[in-house]
């Protein structure tokens, strides 16, 4: 998803104005995720993570695609079947 930013005003120094992030959008659709309800969600990520580890430092780079989960099933699930690949499904009650 697409991070959205939009610019807001300080509220202690009206002249103010800072920019903030304001979401995400998918980048498939491009169209925002729903509210998401206190009892429901509906997410989906793609992402790859490259990291290295030293003593005194290190670095990571996480490469993300952002979708709704809508695009997931409609084009990234479509689109692994094509390639002979099916996603994991991995369940849990509580």
């Amino acid at each position: 998803m697409t991070l959205i930013k939009k610019l807001v005003t300080v509220p202690a120094q009206p002249e103010t104005t800072r920019e903030v992030d304001d979401g995400y959008s998918c980048d498939f659709c491009g169209k925002r995720p729903p509210q998401e309800s206190v009892y429901e969600t509906e997410e989906a990520r793609l992402s790859a993570t490259q990291e290295s580890s030293y003593p005194d430092s290190g670095m990571k780079n996480e490469y993300i695609v952002d979708c709704c989960y809508p695009c997931w099933q409609s084009v990234v699930v479509p689109w692994l079947a094509s390639k002979g690949i099916t996603p994991r499904i991995e369940h849990t009650d509580w």
